[in-house]
């Protein structure tokens, strides 16, 4: 009998078992459905394609607090002038010093910037990578609160990308 109330145990215990955040989560590919690029991140994020024309490639985590999006600017700039260009039209303040780059062996240029949506502020972290006719285009937004919690992740996620493949 105590035998059975052990097994009866084990087999609840195993059925009530809640994984930590400790445990390591399944990954995926996000593949921008026109451009050929792609991340790796975890399973539970959230993708959209904007319909609107913008060719634009939204991959969201499951708190959605952060937005990584990803398209294909046909443009003859160098990546740094674009960025600084972009960020301009879109509002954004640069916050660190553009740095041209290699990210994952492509030519880029980098830098941080920030802004304000619906009263909160933002910290964004673009790039530009060189691709045969245009730039491959990166844009990661988090809110400025949790911004340094989600370094490592972004750091996953941007060495996970591929281009041109």
């Amino acid at each position: 009998m105590m035998a059975l109330c052990y097994i009866l145990a084990s087999v609840l215990g195993s059925l009530l078992y809640l994984p930590s955040e400790d445990v390591q989560e399944i990954n995926r590919v996000y593949r921008h459905p026109e451009v050929d690029m792609e991340i790796t991140a975890s399973a539970n994020w959230e993708s959209a394609y904007d319909l609107s024309g913008s060719g634009k490639f939204r991959i969201i985590n499951r708190n959605h607090n952060m937005h990584i999006t990803l398209w294909y600017s046909h443009t003859a700039s160098a990546p740094i002038a674009f960025l600084k260009q972009y960020a301009d039209e879109q509002g954004f303040i640069c916050t660190g010093d553009p740095t041209d780059t290699v990210l994952n062996n492509f030519n880029a240029g980098c830098f941080s910037a920030a802004c304000v949506s619906g009263k909160v502020p933002v910290r964004l972290y673009l790039a530009a990578l060189q691709g045969d006719s245009g730039l491959y285009m990166i844009e990661v937004k988090c809110p400025e609160d949790c911004f340094s919690q989600h370094q490592e992740q972004l750091k996953e996620v941007l060495s996970s990308l591929r281009v041109g493949m």
